[in-house]
């Protein structure tokens, strides 16, 4: 009698396990020392090309805080003049429906948000910049002139 079709694919989900454990056993390639299981922080040799990224890094994430921050105020501080002159002003009553309230609230929370995370971009990558132009003055007047 053949073979069921659960069956068989416990048979073909075996065999599969059983080649994959396989290929994890022999390995080509030998691992980085971050890879390796007992490495420790100070075993690890950073890239100089991701330490130069962790300012825009850490600067990118100043900004996304402060435009998530000013965002949600902006939406409370939008949503509650447009929400009560929807049920108070008369003209608002008749021209603005659910959808045109939320695109006038969502409108001023959006553009808060990058206007405020931008400006806190530039800002901190200036700071950043600057700190790191007057460090490597500070580190080439220290040096001896030959």
């Amino acid at each position: 009698m053949g073979l069921t079709p659960r069956e068989c694919w416990r048979r073909v989900r075996k065999e599969m396990e059983e080649s994959s454990h396989h290929q994890k056993a022999s390995k080509f390639l030998v691992p980085s020392p971050a890879e390796h299981p007992a490495a420790t922080h100070a075993d690890i040799v950073r890239d100089p090309a991701q330490e130069r990224l962790e300012p825009a890094r850490f600067c990118t994430n100043e900004g996304v805080r402060a435009g998530v921050t000013a965002g949600a105020i902006a939406a409370l501080t939008s949503a509650v003049p447009v929400l009560v002159g929807a049920r108070v002003v008369p003209w608002a009553q008749r021209n603005l429906n659910y959808t045109a309230q939320a695109l006038l609230i969502s409108a001023a929370t959006i553009a808060t948000y990058f206007i405020v995370s931008e400006q806190r971009i530039l800002e901190c990558a200036r700071s950043s910049s600057y700190a790191a132009i007057e460090a490597d003055r500070a580190w080439k007047s220290s040096q001896p002139h030959v």
